[in-house]
């Protein structure tokens, strides 16, 4: 590694030019969008209301990863297991394919011992949990809206039946699938279904913390969902909650799509065609989507630079430590 003062003068500069582009997209789409006019209407209330949530979401994301690692006996603290989360979300900003947990996995490594192919263990089956919660809550949502409509939303119900079955059955198959050796171009298929085997095996043996991941993922699901309608009613556009709950279990799968850092655009292009299914237009959807993501990324920026110094500057004193000792 590298000294401090060689690589944060870059770090600062990149931090600072991203801001600036941010910065300049959001003013352009205040200015040009005519529901982006909404945003001037915005009180000191709802601002600090809808941050309040967000942070509140990021603290149970943040809990959730806590239990993750616990499953090593790894027991972070406050300022590791939040701070790490919202570092996490902020590097996914700056590289594609979710960089962010590369900090994380070398964080992990460094200060507490835990291997790569561990935390790639683990994070495998964490996607394979995340994606069961929210097909899981999406099906049970639209079963209980048909329920009290008197109508049954048939498209839904199938698309979260077929993915929460083919977690399950992913799950079920994988073992088997182990059993062949798969070479060449396959080769990271078997790598990934051998993390996803070991990841099950981990989360099986710790059944507690499998739980309170999956409760809290389904909590860090409500709470979003609760901050975007905020952002919905903010901008005085009515729209029911179980919809934007709806609409929320569908972006949750967005996180496949790491191509573009912080998914930017694609989690937005999501909630405007998920809000045609349920008759919300596409700038009310646009417009809230874009306050969402404003509100969520004060957030993350906000506690990311922070922490990110903190956690950095530890890292360093452990590093310079350790050379000094050898």
């Amino acid at each position: 590694m590298s000294s401090p003062g060689r690589f944060r003068a870059p770090k600062i500069l990149k931090n600072a030019l991203f801001i600036l582009v941010l910065a300049a997209g959001f003013i352009f789409l205040f200015l040009k969008g005519p529901r982006l006019q909404s945003f001037r209407h915005l009180t000191i209330l709802e601002i600090l209301l809808l941050l309040a949530v967000s942070f509140l979401g990021y603290l149970v994301l943040g809990l959730g990863f806590r239990s993750l690692v616990r499953i090593f006996d790894v027991d972070l603290t406050f300022k590791e297991w939040f701070g790490l989360t919202v570092c996490n979300n902020m590097f996914n900003y700056y590289l594609p394919a979710r960089g962010g947990i590369v900090v994380k996995a070398y964080y992990l490594k460094k200060k507490h011992s835990l291997s790569y192919p561990h935390y790639a263990a683990l994070m495998a089956g964490s996607v394979f949990l995340v994606l069961a919660v929210a097909s899981f809550v999406g099906l049970v949502v639209v079963l209980f809206v048909s329920a009290m409509r008197g109508r049954f939303i048939v498209s839904l119900a199938v698309a979260f039946f077929l993915v929460f079955l083919g977690v399950l059955l992913t799950g079920l198959v994988t073992k088997h699938l182990l059993r062949l050796k798969i070479h060449g171009k396959f080769a990271r298929l078997s790598l990934f279904l051998s993390n996803l085997r070991d990841g099950l095996g981990f989360f099986s043996e710790h059944r507690k913390y499998a739980l309170d991941f999956c409760l809290l993922s389904g909590l860090f699901l409500l709470l979003i969902a609760v901050r975007l309608h905020l952002c919905f009613l903010a901008l005085n556009f009515n729209v029911k909650f179980w919809s934007v709950l709806l609409i929320m279990v569908i972006t949750e799968f967005s996180f496949l799509i790491s191509v573009i850092p912080g998914n930017l655009g694609i989690k937005e292009g999501i909630i405007v065609f998920s809000g045609g299914i349920f008759a919300i237009s596409a700038d009310k959807a646009l417009a809230a989507a874009i306050l969402d993501r404003a509100v969520s990324l004060v957030v993350i920026f906000g506690f990311g630079f922070i922490y990110s110094k903190i956690l950095l500057d530890k890292m360093d004193a452990i590093y310079w430590g350790y050379k000094r000792k050898n």
